[in-house]
């Protein structure tokens, strides 16, 4: 909740009005480790459940839609 009320929400308005993800935003995802959820821990994932994944992308959604 954190990273998408921090890092997401500021650039929120720009991404639309540019219709264009800020790469910033995909690498702190990664960065973040919210891109391989699901992903085992032996493949460098967080090895999390699919409930995990959803309510991150709740999360995203409740501050960006298109980032989630």
């Amino acid at each position: 909740q954190r990273f998408a009320v921090d890092v997401v929400g500021p650039k929120v308005r720009e991404m639309d009005e540019k219709e264009s993800m800020d790469p910033s935003i995909i690498k702190g995802l990664f960065d973040q480790g919210l891109m391989g959820i699901e992903t085992s821990e032996d493949h460098g994932g967080a090895g999390g459940s699919f409930t995990s994944a959803i309510i991150v992308i709740e999360e995203l959604a409740k501050i960006d839609p298109s980032v989630s």
